[in-house]
């Protein structure tokens, strides 16, 4: 049975650069991903201490905003696949 929510790593040039080619385009573009905080703690003990941290602010989980990590260096599709791993999509 497919899983909708997995993206299928053939696409992800298209998704990430505008094209199959990302060496056609030389320019930085910014990758938003929706992952979740749980899975990437259980992955990571520094991941998780950092979102330790902003759980522990005194608000409804409703009021907080989302966690973010902004990361530079990596290659979209590698942290794609690294994500959907830990995510347990790897199929």
């Amino acid at each position: 049975m497919d899983d909708d929510s997995a993206i299928k790593m053939g696409t992800l040039d298209s998704l990430f650069y505008g094209t199959t080619n990302p060496q056609e385009k030389d320019r930085e573009v910014e990758i938003r991903m929706h992952v979740s905080s749980y899975h990437l703690s259980l992955a990571s003990p520094v991941l998780s201490s950092q979102l330790e941290i902003s759980r522990s602010r005194p608000t409804t989980r409703a009021a907080r905003p989302a966690n973010a990590l902004h990361l530079t260096g990596w290659d979209a599709k590698a942290l794609a696949t690294v994500l959907n791993i830990i995510h347990g999509q790897n199929s």
